[in-house]
């Protein structure tokens, strides 16, 4: 019995390691590697909705505070109109008008350096909304957009429309058959990769044209190009903008704002020797001669 006790006790304690062995090293491995993907995407998901949290944020402060300019428009408080400043790091509701950047009654509002305002197509150049006190109405009205710097895709357009409401969006218009349509905002397809281009060219053929170039580079950023600016024809100072609404390898769209309230000179716009489109005095538009170019479609 004692032999058999003994035998047995052997024959356990060789069996008995294999039962309550640990993890080996490639199990613990697998675990290790789990652990860290849950926590990769734990961290993803939160940095995701973190960013969609600050856009919301501040696209909602955009919209408060537009419309407590025009509340205060339309209270005719301090006897003043109000309106909003755009510029690519922040927004300004300011008195008055016409913006002044030294006044002190200005109220700016700073967005966080991972946002920026990365489109202000509003229908004149001037990147200011001021609402009119009888009425609450705009005559600069149109979109901007807020984006987030490291991810182009997470936006949110903000809109004012021509009575001056304000909201999240595209400006809900008519359909084509009841709106009614001019040249003061065009857009057109140019089938080239300008990501390189150089000189953009802007051509006035007057009595003594004026030609007035821009530094294309300068002015693109973000993998979009914007520009607006006043230029002086012969004593007549024309007011325009022009940017890009999307640009890829192979083509571009690009966006003309040229009220005629504000230009009377016919006007060429070159891009690197390639004619894009043309204007009249009376702001008649017409398709450019570069074969690259599509005909431009009234907004």
């Amino acid at each position: 019995m004692i032999l058999r006790d003994q035998k047995q006790k052997i024959f356990v304690s060789k069996i008995t390691p294999k039962k309550i062995l640990g993890f080996t090293l490639l199990e613990t491995l697998i675990s290790v590697v789990i652990v860290m993907l849950l926590a990769a995407a734990g961290f993803a998901v939160f940095y995701s909705f973190k960013k969609n949290s600050e856009l919301s944020v501040w696209s909602n402060n955009l919209l408060e505070v537009t419309n407590i300019a025009k509340q205060r428009t339309m209270q005719s408080e301090g006897a003043s109109s109000y309106g909003i400043h755009f510029n690519e790091d922040s927004f300004v509701m300011f008195s008055g008008l016409s913006f002044d950047a030294a006044s002190a009654s200005n109220q700016i509002y700073i967005l966080p350096e991972t946002l920026e305002i990365a489109d202000i197509s509003l229908v004149s150049a001037t990147p200011d909304v001021v609402f009119s006190r009888i009425t609450g109405r705009v005559e600069n009205y149109g979109t901007v957009v807020i984006r987030q710097k490291s991810d182009n895709t997470l936006n949110m357009v903000v809109h004012i429309d021509p009575s001056g409401n304000v909201g999240l969006g595209t400006i809900e218009l008519p359909p084509d058959s009841s709106r009614v349509t001019d040249s003061r905002h065009v857009q057109f397809t140019y089938d080239q990769n300008v990501s390189t281009a150089t000189t953009m060219t802007l051509y006035f053929p007057d009595s003594t044209p004026v030609s007035a170039p821009i530094a294309f580079q300068t002015y693109f950023s973000g993998g979009e190009f914007s520009w607006s600016g006043t230029v002086n024809v012969n004593g007549s100072s024309q007011v325009l903008k022009i940017m890009t609404h999307g640009v890829g390898l192979t083509t571009a769209t690009f966006s003309v704002h040229r009220d005629r309230r504000y230009n009377n000179k016919p006007l060429q716009i070159n891009l690197d020797g390639q004619n894009l489109i043309n204007y009249t005095a009376a702001g008649v538009e017409t398709k450019g001669s570069s074969i690259w170019v599509q005909s431009p479609v009234r907004q």
